[in-house]
């Protein structure tokens, strides 16, 4: 489906207390749970461009937010973000500065994750490579917490889980996505932080 070129991985503790969903707004409304687990989510539905910035060349690369067949229906799901970047020239997306709240209980860790896959009309383009980050915003400064970049090889979606790691406490965090070399879809965004298990 795709490979995925990484290094280091902070291990994923799955635990379970109050779930949190984002709403298409970037609002964040408390769910009571079993778990100590908080989550953010955004599938480019609603207006897109309140959550999300974009950022291409003109000429060389371009990235749309926009209804399309090619949407993961999850959900009822129309919208996915679809990118043109056939050269070396990148297009970008990127989160507004999130949010989440620590959960209780133990040791905490993050991880996000995301649904890939190359395009395939009018004809299956190059293999896209992605870059997927998450980054800590202090001031004007982003920081990479972790990532990873996957080469796209199949039309179908597939889960790419792209960054692990310890909870930080305040933080604003930062989701990126650049693609180069073809023309790839992303849909369907979640960051979940949980506790460890006591």
């Amino acid at each position: 489906m795709f490979r995925r070129h990484r290094t280091g991985r902070t291990r994923w503790v799955v635990a379970a207390a109050a779930a949190l969903t984002l709403l298409a707004a970037g609002v964040v409304t408390a769910i009571p749970a079993q778990a100590g687990v908080v989550t953010v989510q955004n599938g480019f539905e609603g207006n897109p461009y309140e959550f999300w910035n974009a950022r291409y060349t003109e000429g060389s690369s371009i990235v749309n937010l926009v209804p399309h067949a090619d949407a993961r229906p999850t959900n009822g799901g129309r919208k996915a973000a679809w990118f043109d970047a056939p050269g070396n020239v990148p297009a970008r997306i990127s989160t507004n500065a999130l949010f989440l709240p620590e959960p209780s209980g133990g040791q905490v860790t993050c991880r996000a994750e995301m649904y890939l896959k190359k395009a395939d009309a009018p004809t299956p383009t190059d293999n896209p490579r992605v870059q997927l980050t998450v980054s800590e915003r202090r001031g004007i400064v982003d920081t990479v917490i972790d990532g990873s970049t996957y080469t796209l090889t199949n039309t179908d979606y597939g889960r790419a889980e792209f960054a692990f790691w310890p909870y930080r406490r305040d933080a604003n965090l930062i989701v990126e996505i650049s693609v180069t070399g073809g023309m790839a879809y992303v849909d369907d965004l979640f960051v979940r932080c949980a506790s460890a298990i006591s």
